[in-house]
């Protein structure tokens, strides 16, 4: 699943992406969603803290999610990916 913005959420199926019904209300409503992600699940970056903005999360159902808060004053929606299953093992 990826959200791109606040009427743009997609989801792979059968090989291709694919709109979804999915919808938050606004870009605030989004935003307020991913940074819950960031804030509350587990952090999977080693050696060092991920870049500001930037974060790599394991949620406590199983899925894994990548994502990028990008600072208000740019005024672009945040994006978040979520992956199901196990982080890629680190080198």
């Amino acid at each position: 699943v990826m959200l791109l913005a606040a009427a743009q959420v997609i989801a792979r199926k059968d090989g291709g992406w694919v709109p979804t019904s999915v919808r938050f209300r606004d870009p605030a409503h989004l935003r307020g969603y991913v940074r819950r992600l960031a804030e509350t699940g587990e952090q999977l970056v080693t050696g060092g803290a991920a870049p500001d903005g930037a974060f790599d999360v394991r949620l406590s159902n199983g899925f894994r999610v990548v994502g990028v808060l990008p600072p208000d004053v740019l005024d672009q929606p945040p994006l978040a990916v979520f992956v199901r299953g196990q982080p890629a093992p680190t080198p």
